[in-house]
């Protein structure tokens, strides 16, 4: 119960906004971000009162999404898929592909959650790397060697979809495998194969996902979760990072990427509901607010979890977002409070962790489309899975080493 309490979603929310303010504050303070700009004080103010309302809203949600008994989500599981499905429509149509195909093929996303313990984890590793290699034959390159290809694969639906099966299968083989080595390989394998696409943040959400996972599940101590949090830190640590106003390498980058964050949402807030849903519902979400703030074509700027939303529909648009976001995780949240079954609460622990992972990476980049995507499935696969008695003969033996 005491893990689960640590990594309860309005503790994450609130902790790791902290946090993050907290560094930007030092980056501020010791000169290595110096703002281009002085915000005014109404966007400060309404910079800050997003912040609070968007807190609130979450904790609230996410508190009544957890107090919901499982046979509550059942009338909920319809209006998820059909939501997921539109918005696999949309997204398809911005990627250049039919939306009446990926809306067809939604069902066919969605039926392998109907019965979790069904989905093999290996599968969903293999089918990730698989789709992360056409992704790059489309962006025709390696996206770290090669700018043109980065940016292409970075705006992908290919890319969405294969952080998304890497990140699950990996958290799943994290809650099902034994010891404590075995259940963290392939997060390590996986984040080391994302290097090729040039996105930290990949990396670290396949890695948290899986610590987070193995943590719930007991497949790791406190010591596990401190190096699989180093782990998730060590590119920014030894890489050196181009930034929006020059190059930071080493540790210096940990305290300039999130006060260029924070000044970017203050700036946003100037422009509060000018975005009209181009910054939410899109993949190039990053690009739409570094377009609002100022910065040279073809770079993508995160502006936390609160600038896209205020943006696109100013206060309202913050309230509806993260109350979402809240109730998805509070329903997952909720579940594997009350699962006694050891199977279940293994499954369910897998797909809270790769909610939580999204979660603290949209503390720094913001959520868009993929991301809606995303908690939309999970939100499916909180109210809609099923779980038979039976285990298949893997399970079974997973569970009676």
């Amino acid at each position: 119960m005491l893990r689960l309490k640590l990594l309860e979603p309005k503790a994450v929310f609130i902790a790791g906004n902290i946090i993050y303010l907290a560094l930007a504050a030092a980056g501020v303070a010791s000169g290595v971000y110096n703002p281009p700009f002085s915000p005014s004080p109404q966007a400060v103010r309404l910079a800050a009162i997003a912040a609070v309302a968007g807190a609130i809203s979450f904790t609230l949600a996410a508190e009544a999404g957890a107090r919901l008994a499982p046979r509550d989500l059942r009338p909920l599981s319809l209006p998820a898929a059909l939501a997921f499905t539109a918005i696999l429509a949309k997204a398809a149509a911005q990627a250049g592909a039919s939306p009446m195909l990926l809306a067809a093929a939604a069902p066919c996303l969605l039926i392998p959650f109907w019965k979790l313990e069904e989905v093999d984890s290996l599968a969903s590793i293999a089918a990730g790397v698989a789709l992360m290699l056409l992704g790059f034959k489309e962006a025709g390159g390696i996206p770290v060697l090669d700018a043109r290809a980065a940016s292409l694969y970075n705006a992908s639906f290919t890319r969405a979809f294969s952080y998304t099966l890497l990140a699950f299968g990996c958290a799943l083989w994290a809650a099902l495998e034994g010891s404590s080595v075995r259940r963290v390989a392939p997060a390590l394998l996986s984040a080391a194969l994302l290097a090729l696409t040039g996105s930290r943040a990949d990396q670290a959400g396949v890695l948290a996902s899986a610590a987070a996972s193995a943590w719930l599940s007991r497949g790791i101590g406190a010591l596990g979760l401190v190096l699989m949090a180093v782990a998730c830190i060590t590119p920014l640590a030894v890489l050196e990072v181009p930034g929006w106003l020059g190059s930071y390498a080493g540790l210096k980058y940990l305290l300039y990427r999130p006060s260029t964050t924070i000044y970017s949402l203050l700036k946003l807030a100037e422009h509060a509901g000018e975005g009209a849903g181009r910054a939410l519902f899109t993949l190039r979400g990053r690009a739409v607010v570094a377009e609002y703030v100022g910065a040279e074509a073809g770079r993508s700027i995160a502006s936390t979890w609160f600038g896209p939303p205020l943006l696109d529909y100013g206060l309202p648009g913050v309230l509806l977002v993260l109350g979402f976001t809240g109730f998805t995780l509070g329903l997952g949240y909720g579940r594997l409070l009350r699962e006694r079954s050891e199977l279940r609460r293994r499954l369910l622990a897998s797909t809270y962790s790769l909610a939580l992972a999204q979660l603290a990476i949209c503390l720094d980049f913001g959520p868009d489309l993929a991301v809606i995507a995303g908690y939309m499935l999970l939100a499916y696969i909180y109210t809609a899975a099923r779980y038979e008695p039976g285990l298949t003969p893997r399970l079974r033996k997973l569970l009676t080493r």
